[in-house]
């Protein structure tokens, strides 16, 4: 697992990051640069990817970045991919307790901190979107890679 140290190291190399090339020359132990592209009508936009060799606990992670209220849930319909959320506010929905989640931010760049899967468990009782969202201060998670956007 990644040191405290090497965790504010690495929060210090995002959130000085101008561009993806100075992402993806990040050197904090543990942790491999690479770059993903998304293919749009402007043509294709790159972000950095960040992936660490041995999956780091979310709450750890979470306390790193200074992200309060972190959630896991899944962004997609099939419930594959799980990612931190943070929490923004309850919302008021008749068939239970529901929050609003917004990505992450460090810097310039929109974090999707994706999961090593979903947190194992029962089911959390409060929902984000159409996932259900697993409090990380009580679920255990781990963080496989994080994706950084320009934000």
């Amino acid at each position: 697992m990644l040191s405290d140290d090497a965790l504010r190291t690495l929060r210090t190399g995002i959130e000085s990051a101008a561009t993806v090339d100075d992402l993806l020359v990040l050197a904090v132990p543990g942790v491999a640069t690479d770059e993903g592209k998304l293919y749009g009508p402007e043509g294709a936009a790159r972000y950095g990817v960040l992936v660490f060799t041995e999956p780091v606990p979310a709450p750890a992670l979470c306390a790193a970045m200074g992200w309060a209220r972190a959630y896991a849930f899944s962004p997609d319909v099939h419930q594959t991919l799980w990612e931190v959320g943070l929490w923004v506010a309850d919302l008021a929905d008749p068939y239970g307790p529901r929050i609003y989640t917004q990505p992450p931010r460090l810097g310039a760049w929109r974090v999707a901190a994706r999961l090593t899967g979903r947190p194992p468990g029962p089911l959390p009782g409060v929902a984000a979107g159409a996932s259900p969202a697993y409090p990380l201060d009580a679920y255990p998670a781990a963080v496989a890679r994080l994706e950084l956007y320009a934000a």
